[in-house]
């Protein structure tokens, strides 16, 4: 449910609180026949028997055609099915019938926001104000209504007005803080909301709603306070159990995330929100196969929660099924979501195109990503890396310096303008940029192998050698590019120390994840050792050749010679400097 749903059903709540309902509700126990078949009608309404129900209005409106108030529930009824003329005639008739009744123009005027007819609404909402000067409600339904017909400025100068008349009104207070949550402005949304609680510090509604927000801005530890606070006064509010159950899960506490999710899901079992949360539940503890199942069972009855293609990609990504991740990415059209929706969507589905290989449609999604998220760095940083493949190094140098100028804390942009730098073959600016990122960090694996790189290019090849043994040697799982650098500096400054730089690395220990790498990197080292007037035993070179065979009945992408098959497979950044 949106909050622009909850602020629909504040206003339907609003509508049934008014005089007139009690009104029906005395005359029914003192035995009125017409406003028994009204309240008959109501309820038939609400379950959802629309056609029964206007039967039952009619007999009340032959029993007594003059009375107002059946009119009026007439007509929020019928706005609430969408028959919004039907609904404004019978407002307007329960205006000339009680004319002096506040209510039903404002029922008038909200049925004529809905309709698009703001001036026609602004007369009715005055003249309810006329009859009520110093009532807050003309004008906090005012507001409602133009907030869910999507006036929000005009909505929040409405409630600026009540609260000239009531400075301390916690509803209008919360009412401002949901429109700009709807509005996706969270901070301003949770200083309203604040003040709400200040003047009533247990209002359910604010407490729910500030639990989300802290839960939407990263903050989940505030977000449980505050959801602790509204389950002592409604300990079953199967909503604010799953957002709490989501809060755990965010902080990695699975079993307290099972538990409040499951209690969610015993009193709202089809609630598709829910159960999608249960999906990433499954997921973080290991049982990927029931989450594919769960997914897969939404799918099949229709029920597509926010989130839903988003999730399923990310996990069919995660163990590497990236064909079925983009067909799942397909049932999603970007344009129908917003953008809170649509960012994570683009995300995710250029991380799955960046390993399908189709660059036609990458650079397609790319160009839909950065033409509705032109700020976004890391689509910036995308369309770089993109460049950088196709040879086109200036452009992405441009994309790179963009990235690192309007975020200096993104590492890997910083890093890519010294490589674009270096393949462009602007050497000492490349190093200058480069010494001060090491300069900056000197123990980051990463970095140390880009400015050693850089010392390569420049020709301090001993200073080189030393950074990258010393990274290689001093980091538990040293990073494969800072090996294959080492590799690389040890074929310039001492080939004959090769064979022995392997053996410190063979056989394999630790992250059995990494053994391909480093096998990989240890088959092509013996090819640079043998390669043109290096000399070796037949022996050595034999080994380095069975290594190769084994490695290509493993990973189909090693093709052709190991040298090149490198370049393919390794990170593309290292292999484009032609030093």
């Amino acid at each position: 449910m949106t909050w622009l749903d909850r602020l629909k059903k504040i206003w339907a709540s609003i509508t049934h609180t008014h005089e007139h309902v009690d009104r029906f509700e005395q005359a029914c126990s003192a035995g009125s026949p017409a406003l028994a078949f009204m309240k008959l009608a109501v309820q038939q309404a609400e379950a959802g028997d629309l056609d029964v129900a206007l039967q039952n209005f009619q007999q009340a409106i032959v029993i007594e055609p003059e009375r107002a108030d059946i009119y009026a529930n007439l007509g929020i009824v019928l706005a609430k099915a969408g028959r919004l003329d039907e609904a404004e005639d019978r407002f307007a008739f329960a205006t000339e019938l009680e004319p002096e009744r506040a209510i039903y123009y404002v029922l008038w005027g909200a049925c004529l926001v809905d309709l698009g007819e703001l001036e026609k609404a602004r007369v009715q909402y005055e003249t309810a104000i006329a009859l009520k000067p110093r009532h807050i409600e003309p004008w906090m339904n005012w507001a409602l209504s133009l907030s869910r017909a999507g006036h929000t400025p005009e909505a929040l100068e409405k409630l600026k007005r009540v609260l000239q008349l009531n400075p301390t009104s916690p509803q209008a207070f919360y009412l401002w803080g949901a429109i700009l949550a709807e509005e996706k402005q969270y901070e301003d949304a949770l200083n309203k909301l604040s003040t709400c609680l200040k003047y009533e510090a247990h209002h359910p509604d604010a407490l729910f709603l500030s639990g989300v927000l802290q839960q939407k801005l990263g903050h989940p530890a505030k977000a449980i306070a505050l959801l602790e606070t509204l389950q002592t006064l409604i300990p079953d509010k199967p909503e604010a159990l799953h957002v709490r159950g989501e809060c755990h899960l965010s902080l990695n506490a699975l079993p307290q995330a099972q538990a409040y999710l499951e209690e969610a899901l015993f009193l709202m079992p089809d609630s598709p929100d829910i159960l999608l949360s249960h999906v990433r539940l499954l997921d973080r503890q290991g049982h990927t196969h029931q989450a594919l199942s769960l997914l897969e069972d939404l799918d099949a009855k229709g029920q597509t929660p926010k989130g839903l293609f988003q999730v399923w990609a990310n996990l069919l990504l995660r163990i590497g099924d990236f064909p079925e991740a983009l067909n799942i990415l397909n049932k999603q059209d970007a344009s129908t979501l917003d953008d809170e929706d649509a960012l994570p969507y683009f995300q995710t589905r250029l991380s799955v195109l960046s390993r399908l290989e189709d660059k036609a449609i990458l650079k397609h999604t790319l160009r839909e990503a950065l033409a509705r998220f032109p700020q976004e760095n890391g689509f910036h940083f995308a369309e770089g890396t993109l460049y950088a493949q196709e040879g086109r190094y200036s452009e992405a140098l441009q994309a790179f310096r963009r990235v690192a100028e309007a975020n200096p804390d993104f590492r890997e942009a910083s890093l890519n303008v010294g490589l674009m730098l270096l393949q462009s073959h602007d050497l000492e600016d490349a190093l200058r940029h480069l010494r001060v990122l090491y300069r900056q960090n000197p123990t980051d694996a990463l970095t140390v192998t880009f400015y050693a790189l850089a010392q390569l290019a420049n020709g301090h090849e001993k200073e080189a050698l030393l950074k990258l043994e010393a990274i290689c040697t001093s980091v538990e799982n040293p990073p494969i590019e800072a090996f294959s650098a080492w590799v690389y500096a040890t074929t310039l400054r001492n080939p004959e120390g090769l064979e022995e730089l392997l053996k410190g690395f063979y056989p394999l220990e630790g992250d059995l994840s990494r053994a391909l790498d480093w096998q990989f990197a240890e088959a092509v080292a013996y090819y640079i050792l043998h390669q043109g007037e290096s000399k070796g035993s037949i022996g050595t070179l034999h080994e380095a050749s069975l290594l190769w065979q084994g490695l290509q009945g493993k990973v189909v992408e090693l093709k052709g010679h190991p040298l090149e098959a490198w370049k393919n497979v390794t990170p593309w950044h290292l292999w484009m400097l032609d030093l």
